[in-house]
C-alpha cells in the first residue's frame, strides 16, 4: 500500500464526518442562549420527532432555565477572575 492510498484512506472519514455534521441541526440550548426560542422549539420538536409544541414544551422550558443557570455561571466566574486579578 503506497503513501498516498493510506493517506486517502484516512482522509475519508473525517471529510465524511465534517459532510455528515453539516446536515445536523443546532441544539435548542445553543438557539436559547442565541435568544431564538421559537427555533429551539422547532429543533426539539424535530428531534422529538413531532409536530406539536405542546408536547416539547416542559422539556423546552427546562432547556431555558438551564440556560440561564449557565448565563449566572459563567457571570460568577467572571467576577472571580476580575477580583482576583484586580485584588491580588
Amino acid at each position: 500500500m503506497s503513501w498516498t492510498t493510506l493517506t486517502l484512506i484516512c482522509t475519508f472519514f473525517p471529510v465524511l464526518f465534517f459532510v455528515i455534521l453539516y446536515f445536523v441541526p443546532a441544539s435548542p440550548s445553543h438557539h436559547i442562549m442565541k435568544g431564538d426560542k421559537i427555533k429551539a422549539g422547532e429543533v426539539l420538536m424535530w428531534l422529538r420527532g413531532t409536530k406539536n409544541l405542546e408536547d416539547v414544551n416542559e422539556e423546552l422550558f427546562a432547556v431555558k432555565m438551564a440556560a440561564i443557570l449557565l448565563k449566572l455561571e459563567i457571570l460568577k466566574l467572571k467576577f472571580i477572575v476580575l477580583d482576583l486579578l484586580f485584588n491580588c
